[in-house]
């Protein structure tokens, strides 16, 4: 069938199955870049809500940027989350990746109260780059107040239709753009795997445990009790 074969996408080169099981949610990631990407002189990225699998995709993903070449101004990514489980899991997990690569990782909570004053003192002029991967409308659009001016907003998460207020006229004076994704294109998908093959991109980064069928339901459990902060793998 024409129609199968169209949504079929060749593995060229050998890797693992858990890199090509996971090539799907990256290409969600990657797809969200598309229309604006990281700026070689973009100096802080702050991931929104960032402490979930997702997040931490993102995460990885300006850091493998930075070890790469392609966005050599990055020195802070900001992760923010309300779970000190997560931010602790993020801190021990990229912490020292981060660090080779010139980057100093901060996981931080928003709730704070000096929250916004670490900020000013983080970025005075704003944050280069937002990943909103909260799924709050009103948290997302406060926290276009900490960009700066032609920063970008990049709109992750699933918010619901018709949620939020914008102020047309800050956006149209400072310069912003604000991008949004949902889901990924076979393009992106295929874009991806050759990464993975090449060896640019690890997709396994993302795997946070890995079972097998007769702990399926373990894991499954483990992940709606959110004891796994990450993408979990089974294995037939």
């Amino acid at each position: 069938d024409e129609r199968v074969q169209e949504y079929l996408i060749r593995i060229e080169e050998d890797i693992a199955y858990s890199q090509a099981s996971l090539v799907e949610p990256w290409a969600c990631i990657e797809a969200s870049y598309q229309r604006a990407d990281l700026q070689p002189e973009d100096r802080v990225c702050w991931v929104l809500g960032g402490g979930g699998p997702m997040g931490q995709m993102h995460l990885i993903r300006t850091i493998v940027l930075k070890e790469q070449g392609e966005a050599p101004g990055i020195e802070v990514i900001l992760v923010t989350d309300v779970s000190d489980e997560r931010l602790g899991a993020v801190s021990k997990r990229y912490g020292e990746r981060a660090k080779a690569a010139g980057i100093e990782l901060l996981c931080w909570d928003p709730r704070d109260e000096d929250f916004d004053d670490r900020m000013n003192e983080l970025a005075p002029g704003g944050v280069d780059y937002i990943v909103a991967c909260a799924q709050i409308a009103a948290v997302v659009n406060d926290a276009r107040r900490f960009l700066k001016r032609y920063g970008v907003l990049n709109l992750f998460a699933g918010l619901k239709r018709g949620e939020g207020d914008l102020n047309l006229g800050d956006i149209h004076y400072d310069q912003h753009t604000i991008t949004g994704n949902s889901g990924s294109r076979i393009d992106d998908m295929e874009k991806v795997l050759r990464l993975t093959e090449q060896g640019r991109m690890d997709t396994n980064a993302s795997a946070g445990a890995v079972v097998g069928m007769k702990a399926c339901s373990e894991g499954v459990q483990a992940v709606a009790e959110g004891k796994i902060t990450n993408k979990t793998i089974l294995y037939p």
